[in-house]
């Protein structure tokens, strides 16, 4: 079983859904990660690195999966029509949007997400 963490803007996010339905549709969603961090309806970002996508509802869940700690971490949740995931993702590396000139992958294009 994988864990799920929250970043702090997922979890902002979350709390922000007004309407009980999609809140639970979103929590089941986070919940199912725990035993398939990869289900059918998976999409990968391009230019993620990483990065994937599942919809709840009306909501998208933007968060990666790491295979080796057996964890999952839920980046972003936004509403489908408002929401920009290009704008929301973070450099994968160093956690920082935009990518902070200390890190490593800056000036790697496949290795950092906000690039």
């Amino acid at each position: 079983m994988y864990a799920v963490y929250l970043k702090p803007a997922a979890e902002r996010a979350l709390e922000k859904v007004k309407d009980d339905t999609a809140r639970r549709r979103i929590v089941k969603a986070i919940d199912g990660l725990t035993t398939n961090p990869r289900p059918p309806g998976a999409i990968a970002i391009q230019g993620g690195d990483g990065l994937l996508r599942i919809r709840a509802g009306d909501y998208r869940i933007l968060y990666t999966v790491n295979d080796d700690g057996l964890t999952a971490l839920v980046v972003t949740i936004g509403h489908r029509r408002g929401h920009r995931p290009r704008r929301l993702l973070e450099c994968v590396a160093c956690s920082e949007s935009p990518c902070s000139s200390q890190c490593a992958m800056r000036n790697r294009r496949s290795s950092c997400a906000s690039r």
